[in-house]
């Protein structure tokens, strides 16, 4: 039986998330991607090996899914955003071609922000000043 393949996950972007505020989240997969299309040193077709779906669960529930097709499931990296109002699981998931299945999981504590945190919390800078006024142009020397 051959050697599970070396997978090696990159996720970003779970730390800066703040509480009720979206988030952009990144995810990468680094795993071994044979098209079906190079031989071996033998002149046999290696067979293709890709990663097909991507899903993404908060708690247990699916909040984002992609079927990935040849043209990107190299090394797919994923870019979504994501609004937490309190801490959960983020589970990642990624399938693919023979039964290949990936699975990363990352607890996420997003930050308070806004009215009502709690004592020595992060304020946000709202509510913004107000803009100066502009002063008015003077109208044209023809218009007068």
């Amino acid at each position: 039986m051959a050697d599970a393949p070396k997978v090696r996950t990159l996720i970003h972007g779970i730390d800066a998330l703040k509480r009720s505020v979206p988030g952009e989240i990144r995810v990468t997969l680094g795993h071994p991607m044979e098209n079906g299309l190079r031989p071996d040193g033998l002149g046999n077709v290696v067979p293709r090996a890709l990663i097909t779906r991507f899903e993404r669960r908060l708690d247990g529930q699916l909040v984002f899914a992609a079927d990935l097709y040849p043209a990107i499931s190299a090394n797919p990296y994923l870019a979504f955003w994501l609004r937490a109002d309190q801490p959960g699981t983020l589970s990642f998931e990624w399938l693919g071609d023979w039964g290949f299945q990936h699975r990363e999981t990352r607890a996420i504590r997003p930050a308070w922000r806004g009215p009502g945190a709690p004592a020595g919390a992060a304020r946000p800078c709202w509510p913004l000043p107000a803009p100066l006024p502009r002063p008015r142009p003077a109208a044209p020397a023809w218009t007068t």
